[in-house]
């Protein structure tokens, strides 16, 4: 009879102990799980925080919104440095742009620091127009390398429908040409030369936005400077 009282309290005992010990093991297991979740959340630091904020506002055309932004960085990356100084480049080009100063706006957007396509982006079309304003012409165009991926925004130049400029290279004059007949003369087109073959030309016309920070595609072209047949490609 006693032991059998004594197997009892026995076992008893041991089913409390494993009912503490699974409790226990909850518990850490629940502090592990939030521990964890708390690290991701911080993981994050502010110089990529506000580098992405700064994305997000940059493509709504909020400019200066993104610079107050990255401001608030105390210890910015170089990341961050770079597209700041890229920012205020631009929104003090847009300044020279306003004021008419198109030699300052294209010399201040020559240089860039960050890769943030669509800052990129409107910063290559608004040196295109500040290219073409100063040079009191109507098409923006660029002559694009066929054997690069890009094409250099220095290589922008301007050319008049409306003039019969005798320094004009075939190429140039042949845009002109193209842009008279297809209505592509005002100051927000440009029209890129992916090809020159003599008599036959490739370009790609694209038309700036509202706010001109995006330049949408229109199209692209096939244009015989001889005959003046055009075709469009896509």
């Amino acid at each position: 009879m006693t032991k059998k009282l004594s197997r009892r309290l026995l076992t008893g005992g041991l089913a409390i102990v494993a009912s503490l010990t699974l409790v226990a093991c909850g518990k850490q297991a629940a502090v592990s799980s939030t521990s964890s979740t708390s690290s991701k959340a911080t993981a994050e630091s502010p110089s990529a925080k506000a580098y992405r904020e700064a994305q997000k506002l940059i493509k709504e055309g909020r400019f200066q919104t993104a610079i107050d932004r990255l401001d608030d960085v105390h210890n910015p990356s170089s990341q961050v440095k770079a597209l700041k100084v890229d920012l205020q480049k631009y929104v003090q080009a847009q300044k020279s742009y306003d004021k008419q100063d198109y030699q300052k706006t294209v010399s201040t957007l020559s240089q860039r620091q960050s890769n943030n396509q669509r800052l990129n982006s409107a910063m290559d079309n608004l040196s295109a127009r500040a290219a073409g304003a100063a040079n009191g012409g109507q098409v923006s165009t660029k002559k694009q390398n066929s054997t690069a991926a890009q094409a250099n925004s220095s290589s922008a130049t301007s050319a008049s429908s409306s003039s019969s400029q005798t320094d004009q290279t075939p190429v140039d004059q042949s845009v002109v040409d193209f842009a008279t007949k297809m209505g592509f003369t005002g100051s927000d087109y440009q029209i890129i030369t992916q090809s020159d073959n003599g008599e036959n030309f490739r370009f790609e016309v694209r038309r700036n936005n509202a706010d001109n920070t995006v330049a949408n595609m229109v199209g692209i072209y096939s244009y015989n400077s001889k005959t003046g047949a055009v075709t469009k490609i896509d």
